[in-house]
């Protein structure tokens, strides 16, 4: 299942055809892990907001993988 689901985001990473450069997915997986640490240090986050961010990071380095 997670890997469909990284398959789906990366539809929506790399908007269909326009491909964003490896530069811009490197900073758009920086920021997003910056985002998640500072999720887990507030306990206000529902659990749900976990899982899709972990979905989207896991995406991102899954388009990284697939660009080397």
């Amino acid at each position: 299942m997670m890997v469909k689901a990284d398959k789906d985001m990366v539809t929506l990473l790399t908007g269909g055809k326009n491909m964003r450069s490896e530069e811009e997915i490197r900073k758009e997986l920086r920021k997003r892990e910056r985002i998640f640490h500072r999720m887990k240090n507030g306990p206000s986050y529902p659990p749900a907001s976990y899982a899709m961010i972990e979905g989207y990071i896991s995406a991102l380095r899954w388009v990284l993988e697939e660009i080397k």
